[in-house]
């Protein structure tokens, strides 16, 4: 007996071991399915690719022009006291304003956390939509399950009022209703069931799985028992919200572009070395030092004379660093403004799911007991316990519809703070 237990408690760690090695295999809970898309998405890699190739730019951006290098060929040698100058050839190396270099590389520094904050929004992004489509497949499949019990509750009903119409109990015109409340849940069901190939599709695409991979038994996190207050989560979006930290990026862009385009009026320099190769003279007497060749060390400065292009390469990076700063306020005005909503919407899903979970479905589900024991009894009809099937029936689907908006709420919300709604202050879970 031991050694079966043994046998069988082996082949369950190898099925397990098997299900984890899988790729087509993946499990429903919200946790793994962004575990998932962080290391598969798409959108995640291009983004964080992006990313990478702006921090690799930092070391082109500071680094010193590449040198130039010019040889000149003279078909035509010319005649010089030592010879003819055959060729010459020059190389230079250009050294921009002490300080120009390292605005640049400020300039870069800057884009570089607009890129990392343009990724983190990407991966919060796809976090996001991909929280809300298994919250949508999550109440698919809920409400296919209300849909077969109810069906099932149909058929009994039917079954009811097949045999009492045969009795004269029933009306022709009740019957009729029983066997559309069939055919209707019946449409019902097979619209689901095809929802939920749409939706897993979509949630497969979202994660970079192929689109008719299985998606394991979804689980959701529960609702939290108390809501932060909004101001906390307004604070929280000023400081983590992605899109704030971009604006703030730009600011900084702008900053390190205003100090760059001060040092770009002022001069560079460029300093060079100058060769050219003397032939031996065709002269009866030529000079001791015939056919010697000929170097120099080269020295230049560029001039910004031109008074308009200076001003104008100042004003346009004032101009931009205004922009940017108001750009910033704006979006932190928004960003206000969309919390203080969307919290409306949390809330208000919220309420729903008690409403429905602690009152209607209870009230829902005591009233269709009523009405079927009113007609066993005789005291009631066949067209109560219809209505109280449909209410009870239509209860169901909206607590699983309140319920997944809450989640797809609840997922905007934390897009807009940058943070989770327990970080943010979040009571316990219930």
């Amino acid at each position: 007996m031991k050694r079966t237990a043994l046998t069988l408690t082996l082949a369950l760690i190898a099925l397990n071991a098997a299900i984890a090695s899988d790729d087509t295999y993946l499990e429903g809970d919200l946790n793994s399915v962004i575990e998932y898309a962080q290391e598969h998405s798409p959108a995640i890699i291009a983004a964080k690719g992006e990313w990478l190739a702006t921090l690799e730019s930092y070391r082109v951006t500071t680094a010193y022009p590449d040198p130039e290098m010019m040889v000149t060929w003279f078909p035509e040698p010319i005649e010089t006291r030592l010879g003819p100058q055959e060729w010459n050839a020059t190389i230079s190396q250009q050294i921009p304003y002490p300080g120009e270099l390292e605005s640049a590389g400020e300039i870069v520094e800057a884009k570089s956390d607009v890129a990392k904050a343009g990724f983190e929004k990407v991966a919060r992004g796809v976090t996001t939509n991909v929280t809300k489509s298994l919250h949508e497949l999550w109440y698919i499949r809920g409400a296919e399950e209300v849909v077969r019990e109810q069906l099932k509750l149909v058929k009994h009903i039917l079954l009811i009022a097949t045999t009492t119409y045969g009795e004269g109990d029933s009306t022709l015109l009740e019957l009729t209703k029983v066997k559309s409340q069939e055919a209707q849940l019946g449409y019902d069901l097979t619209l689901l069931e095809e929802l939920e190939i749409a939706e897993t599709a979509t949630l497969n695409s979202l994660i970079g799985r192929d689109a008719n991979l299985p998606i394991g038994e979804t689980v959701i996190p529960p609702i939290p028992e108390n809501l932060p207050p909004v101001e906390k989560l307004v604070d929280a979006a000023k400081e983590h919200r992605d899109e704030i930290a971009m604006a703030r990026g730009a600011v900084a862009v702008a900053d390190a572009s205003f100090k760059k385009a001060n040092l770009e009026n002022r001069p560079d320099f460029k300093v060079g070395l100058f060769y050219a190769g003397i032939g031996e003279p065709d002269v009866p007497s030529p000079p001791p030092d015939a056919g010697r060749d000929a170097y120099g060390i080269q020295f230049g400065i560029k001039i910004p004379i031109w008074g308009s292009k200076r001003d104008g390469r100042v004003a346009s990076a004032t101009a931009k660093r205004d922009a940017a700063s108001a750009q910033l306020d704006n979006v932190k005005n928004s960003t206000a403004a969309a919390v203080y909503s969307k919290y409306f919407n949390l809330l208000n899903s919220k309420r729903l799911v008690n409403l429905y979970s602690e009152e209607l479905i209870p009230q829902g589900r005591a009233a269709l007991e009523n009405a079927e024991n009113w007609l066993n009894n005789g005291e009631g009809s066949l067209g109560d316990l219809l209505e109280a099937r449909a209410a009870y029936h239509n209860f169901q689907l909206s607590m699983l519809r309140a319920r997944a908006d809450f989640g797809k709420n609840r997922a905007d919300m934390e897009r807009l703070t940058g943070v989770s709604i327990a970080a943010a202050g979040g009571g316990e879970n219930e």
